[in-house]
């Protein structure tokens, strides 16, 4: 019995301009699906360079009426040309590379999985221990200034890269690993601890953080403990005192609720 319906669905013919139809319908749904991928990811990469041009290479960052100049164009410039990149390049694979169905499923598969695996990497490296003189990514080209205030009445500056290498070499020897922010206790008061305030040539906003024995605040949000030894703040405190080129100065000249709020 079941011989004989398949015998009389083999005899059934799908008319011509139905299958065309169907064709016409499944790349259109294949061309949306590459065309929206392609579009988040763009965006994504294009959003990451339009913020670093943005950060390190305009010189007017500051006032509303640069905060508006920069939305306009990430609306009106970034957005639409992503977009249109987009299109083109779904619409160019899909009519010359992705004509078959086992490369337009292996390419798609691809398409998700390599983010997703380049995403998870980031996520274990942020998380993985490293050393403390990372976090300022420093080399003696982009050192402008460093300030460090040792008390509140206590603050000392150099603007001289040899002092900016011993100071970077001591933080060398010691590791971090990034904490979740709910482990973080906000009271500091019985600890010791300095505050750093770091100024690189090719940045605006300086790197600052709460350095103390056993943890670090990062300003931006991000916190640290200390992994393998407690940091010598007593150390690093008479070093600033007694050695190189620091003068002293009466405050930290930097509006702190800038940093905050980056």
């Amino acid at each position: 019995m079941s011989n004989n319906i398949k015998d009389e669905m083999n005899k059934i013919k799908v008319p011509k301009e139905l299958s065309e139809r169907s064709i016409v319908g499944i790349n259109q749904a294949k061309g949306k699906f590459l065309f929206y991928t392609f579009l988040v990811l763009f965006l994504i990469i294009n959003t990451y360079i339009y913020g670093a041009v943005y950060y390190y290479y305009i010189p007017w960052k500051t006032g509303l009426l640069s905060k508006l100049t920069t939305i306009f164009v990430y609306l009106l410039g970034v957005i639409p040309l992503t977009a249109f990149l987009s299109e083109k390049l779904s619409s160019y694979l899909l009519i010359r590379v992705l004509r078959n169905q086992t490369s337009f499923i292996i390419f798609s598969t691809l398409l998700i999985l390599i983010p997703v695996a380049i995403f998870s990497l980031n996520v274990i490296n942020e998380n993985k221990e490293k050393p403390l003189d990372s976090l300022f990514g420093y080399n003696s080209a982009n050192f402008e200034s460093m300030i460090i205030e040792l008390s509140s009445d206590e603050v000392y500056e150099t603007k001289d890269a040899a002092d900016a290498d011993e100071f970077i070499d001591f933080l060398s020897q010691y590791s971090i690993k990034k904490m979740r922010d709910s482990e973080w206790d906000g009271d500091v008061s019985n600890e010791n601890g300095v505050l750093i305030t770091f100024y690189k040539s090719n940045r605006d906003t300086p790197i600052m953080l709460n350095l103390y024995e056993n943890r670090i605040h990062l300003w931006v949000g991000d916190y640290y403990n200390v992994t393998n030894t407690p940091i010598d703040i007593n150390r690093l405190k008479e070093m600033i005192k007694t050695t190189g080129n620091y003068n002293r100065v009466d405050h930290i000249p930097v509006n702190l609720d800038d940093i905050q709020d980056e």
